[in-house]
C-alpha cells in the first residue's frame, strides 16, 4: 500500500494523527515527533569498507581522524560502495550507547556517468523515451512509431535478421 492510499484510508476513517498516535507512549515516551527529532545525525564521507562486514571507516564532516561505522541492515553494501568511489557523503545515525550507523548515501551533485546494473530494467514513459548523444538517438513515441537517427547506423546478428513491415523503403 503506498503512501497516499494509506493517507487516503486514514482519513476517510477520520482519524487523526493524534489518535493514531495515542496509546504509543509505552513505545515512544516523547510521542513520535520528538523523537524522531532526538535522533542526532551528521554527514560523512566514506574512506572504506570492511569486506562483506557491513561495516566502514567514516570520517565525518569536520573530523580529523576516521571512525568505524556499522551499515544499517536496509541499506545495500553496494549503494556505500558507489558513495565511496564517487565521492559522495553518507548520512550517520549517532544513539547513544550504539556505534554510528550509516543509514543513507546522499548526492549532492549530477553524477557524470549513469550505470544500472540489475536482472531487468525497464524504462517506462506515457509520452515519449528519447535516448540522445551528440547527433545520435533512438526515440520510441507513444503512438509506437521509432526513431533511429545516427551517422552511421551498423545492425548485427549472429542469426536470422528479420525485417518485417507493411511497407519496407529503401533509400
Amino acid at each position: 500500500m503506498s503512501t497516499s492510499e494509506a493517507a487516503g484510508e486514514i482519513a476517510a476513517a477520520g482519524v487523526t494523527l493524534d489518535e493514531i498516535v495515542e496509546g504509543t507512549e509505552a513505545v515512544f515516551p516523547e510521542r513520535v515527533a520528538p523523537a524522531i527529532a532526538a535522533v542526532p545525525t551528521c554527514t560523512a564521507r566514506v574512506v572504506s569498507i570492511e569486506g562483506k562486514t557491513r561495516r566502514a571507516s567514516i570520517l565525518p564532516r569536520g573530523a580529523k581522524v576516521p571512525a568505524s561505522a556499522e551499515i544499517a541492515p536496509e541499506v545495500d553494501l553496494e549503494v556505500i560502495e558507489d558513495a565511496r568511489a564517487n565521492g559522495d557523503a553518507v548520512l550517520v545515525e549517532l544513539c547513544a550507547g550504539e556505534p554510528p550507523r550509516i543509514i543513507a548515501a546522499l548526492r549532492s551533485r549530477r553524477p557524470r556517468e549513469l550505470r544500472l546494473d540489475g536482472e531487468k530494467i525497464t524504462i517506462q514513459a506515457t509520452k515519449e523515451v528519447l535516448l540522445r548523444s551528440g547527433s545520435g538517438a533512438f526515440r520510441i513515441q507513444e503512438s509506437g512509431d521509432v526513431e533511429l537517427v545516427g551517422g552511421r547506423i551498423n545492425a548485427v546478428s549472429r542469426g536470422l535478421f528479420r525485417l518485417v513491415g507493411r511497407l519496407v523503403r529503401l533509400n
